[in-house]
């Protein structure tokens, strides 16, 4: 009965330490975005387009130099295009879910760096499409004429942060599964991919 009790005990006080440890970081940044598409017959990249990513991160150690860090964030993606003149600009508006690995290399007074990889999963919540000065919203969905809403993809960065909690991150991303749900004799695909930096504060 002893034991049991001492075993209640110490994991209770593990995960009353863990808790403890525990860290939130809100997070405010640019996406620099490209949208790659590509069939059978050619493939082509959009010129890059600046959208806000602005959301949080939850840091979960497992020590002091690995942890766990998901996050929620609002991220605009998408890419512009010209041909003949005319420019064509899509914009997305996404819901996103990452979830890193974080290795953190502490430097004493000097604060830390940090490097990052994971998945992330995203959903679209609005989108828009110009073409010239006409504006029309994206519809989402299977339909032929509509965009797949889902992107999952990863992400890599590194980051530095200073003992206070004031940090910068740099990441890039790409997104793998395919936007386009267009059928025609010719395979399409459609990916993003993204730049981002950032700064955040964790406390």
């Amino acid at each position: 009965m002893k034991k049991v009790i001492l075993s209640i005990a110490t994991l209770a006080g593990f995960a009353v330490a863990t808790q403890a440890q525990v860290k939130f970081a809100p997070e405010v940044g640019l996406n620099v975005t490209t949208m790659k598409s590509s069939s059978d017959l050619a493939t082509s990249t959009s010129n890059a387009l600046v959208g806000l990513r602005a959301g949080a991160y939850v840091e979960l150690p497992f020590n002091n130099m690995i942890s766990l860090e998901p996050g929620v964030f609002y991220s605009m993606k998408g890419g512009e295009n010209t041909f003949l003149g005319v420019k064509s600009t899509t914009t997305l508006s996404y819901i996103e879910v990452p979830v890193n690995i974080k290795f953190n290399l502490p430097l004493g007074i000097a604060g830390k760096v940090f490097a990052y990889a994971g998945p992330h999963i995203a959903y679209a919540v609005a989108g828009q499409t110009k073409i010239g000065s006409v504006s029309s919203d994206i519809k989402f969905g299977d339909g032929n004429a509509q965009m797949n809403p889902l992107d999952i993809g990863a992400q890599v960065g590194v980051g530095y942060q200073l003992p206070f909690g004031l940090y910068a991150r740099a990441q890039y991303g790409m997104g793998f599964n395919n936007l386009s749900n267009a059928s025609t004799m010719n395979t399409k695909l459609t990916n993003n991919s993204n730049f981002g930096i950032s700064v955040g504060f964790q406390f």
